[in-house]
């Protein structure tokens, strides 16, 4: 049976949403503290979202906590990195628009609502309750296009399709059985299916940090809780998976989590497996 050595521990990195978060995206006491006893143990943190950076700072702030209680922001599945050892933030790899284009088309055979982050908006074909819902906790706005072609008019770091979750496991066996050496295929949420970089998902970001405060990926614990988790989960020295995550994040993980986001399973896994053995 695999194990770990919590004391090599330099980073911990964990996904948002269904993960650190409940369904009301809050940030509990209880999590808040055992993520501040990991920093007084010397353990840096990092959120892994994909989220753009600028939806990660807006979380955070609505949580207020103490100025850069986190040492580094993974965005956008991994194309975006906040550093705050520098003070300066990244980005890799955007998708060509021809790429775009052709995902746009191969998934033109289904109901979906094609939508992408455009200069700090959301851009779509229809505003409608999921992109409400998506960008209620945001500054964003959401503006529909008059044509599909301004969804490929520039690279872009991914492009998002929302659906009635009830097509998520056909839609998603669809577009995985298209082969692609320029895109990755996430499962963000029961009704959102993301293509981006083939080079890109939240494990990139975490080797660039190891490389370059001179640790590896193996001093790295890694939590989170749907498909694109699933690279840093297996890339990481040791990945955990919520009990409420999907059968292939599963699959990936050393460990699952004996409760739920929404029963502070991360906390809670903190508090139990970790902590006592720093």
């Amino acid at each position: 049976m695999k194990t770990y050595d919590f004391k090599r521990c330099r980073l911990i990195v964990a996904d948002i949403d269904g993960t650190l978060v409940n369904s009301k995206k809050e940030l509990t006491k209880r999590t808040i503290e055992a993520i501040q006893r990991l920093k007084d143990a010397g353990i840096e943190f990092a959120l892994a979202s994909g989220r753009p950076l600028d939806e990660v700072e807006t979380l955070v702030e609505r949580w207020k906590l103490p100025e850069v209680f986190f040492t580094y922001y993974i965005g956008m599945n991994g194309g975006e990195l906040m550093d705050f050892h520098t003070g300066k933030s990244e980005s890799f790899f955007k998708m060509d628009p021809s790429h775009l284009k052709e995902i746009l088309d191969l998934m033109s055979v289904f109901d979906v609502n094609p939508c992408i982050y455009h200069h700090g908006n959301v851009l779509c074909k229809t505003i409608d309750e999921r992109v409400k819902y998506s960008i209620s906790r945001t500054k964003k706005q959401a503006f529909e296009y008059k044509d599909v072609a301004e969804l490929y008019a520039e690279p872009n770091a991914k492009i998002l399709f929302r659906m009635d979750p009830a097509m998520m496991d056909e839609v998603e066996q669809y577009a995985r059985q298209i082969p692609s050496q320029h895109w990755n295929v996430f499962r963000t949420g029961p009704f959102c299916l993301e293509f981006g970089d083939s080079r890109i998902n939240k494990a990139y970001p975490m080797h660039i940090i190891a490389e370059r405060y001179g640790f590896s990926v193996e001093d790295i614990v890694a939590f989170g809780d749907t498909s694109n988790d699933n690279e840093m989960i297996e890339e990481a020295g040791w990945g955990v998976c919520l009990v409420n995550g999907t059968e292939d994040t599963k699959q990936c993980a050393d460990e699952i989590t004996e409760f739920s986001d929404e029963e502070e399973g991360f906390a809670d896994y903190v508090e139990k497996k970790i902590l006592p053995f720093l």
